[in-house]
């Protein structure tokens, strides 16, 4: 059977294969980038990635500018516009070195580095870097997590870099606020005359009244104190000393330890007159064993 067109069977199948062939490489070289791509990223290297592709509901953020440092141990930054939690891809705009890093909490400014970080990715305060979230492996997420450093990505080509750094040029530059202005120099003082002082006049001093001589007074002698008696009245040895205190308010007299022996004694007293009296008083005050003793 022959085609409409006079061809034979044979080059009408191998004419309409080639004819698929073409059109499909056509289509494949007009298909545009995956929507996820990002533009300008540096190329994958052999070490375990993580992947620009954002979460769903993730915002994409990618800025420029310069970083400062924050203070604390291990591999970490700190960010005023990206959340704790966080992972972001820092590169230096200088040599293109990435390196990956976790947001540990809010700072100021773009993003502040810790010094491991910092020394990571071989720059200091008020370097220009370029910084994006991304996603990270879970390897990638273990280190950073626990302070350390992950391994650090293939350095950003220098086309790229040329066109990060033309971005930062075109950003307006920080508002800083304007220096105070200097202070007027305080006018010097004119010197003031001293104006002389009149002394004032002094009031006449009232005639001296007579003081009269004061009288010598005798001072009596103070008494001489009470020769101390040599005899005291035991009236009771108790265990207890509060109960020989009691004893001896009751009575009017003192109590003198020894140990764990505490003696109730009236006293001392002059004479042996006083010292019966003393000793029948207690007795009838229901102490019959009270004794006359030598005050030692």
């Amino acid at each position: 059977m022959r085609c409409p067109w006079g061809c034979s069977p044979m080059k009408s199948q191998t004419s309409f294969v080639l004819f698929l062939l073409v059109a499909t490489g056509a289509s494949a070289a007009q298909e545009p980038p995956h929507a996820g791509a990002d533009y300008g990223a540096p190329p994958p290297s052999s070490a375990p990635q993580g992947s620009s592709q954002l979460r769903p509901g993730e915002a994409r953020f990618d800025r420029v500018g310069r970083i400062t440092l924050a203070e604390g141990e291990g591999t970490f930054a700190l960010s005023g516009e990206l959340a704790a939690g966080s992972f972001a891809e820092v590169t230096a705009l200088d040599t293109g070195r990435t390196i990956l890093v976790q947001v540990r909490g809010e700072g100021s400014g773009l993003v502040a580095l810790s010094p491991a970080a910092a020394a990571q990715l071989g720059v200091a305060t008020d370097a220009p870097v370029r910084i994006r979230r991304v996603t990270v492996t879970p390897q990638d997420t273990a280190l950073l997590s626990a302070g350390r450093a992950a391994p650090t990505r293939a350095d950003a080509p220098q086309a790229l870099l040329v066109g990060l750094r033309r971005m930062l040029a075109e950003q307006p530059a920080p508002v800083r606020p304007a220096a105070r202005p200097a202070q007027a120099a305080a006018a010097k003082p004119k010197p003031v005359k001293p104006q002389p002082v009149k002394p004032e006049p002094v009031p006449a001093q009232p005639a001296r009244a007579e003081v009269p001589k004061p009288v010598p007074v005798k001072v009596q002698p103070a008494p001489k104190p009470a020769a101390r008696g040599n005899l005291i009245v035991q009236v009771a040895a108790l265990s207890n000393v509060q109960r020989a205190r009691t004893l001896a308010d009751q009575l009017g007299g003192s109590v003198r330890s020894a140990g764990n022996i505490h003696r109730v004694q009236l006293g001392p007293f002059a004479d042996r007159a006083a010292a019966e009296r003393a000793r029948a008083d207690a007795a009838k005050r229901g102490y019959g064993d009270a004794r006359i003793l030598s005050n030692p």
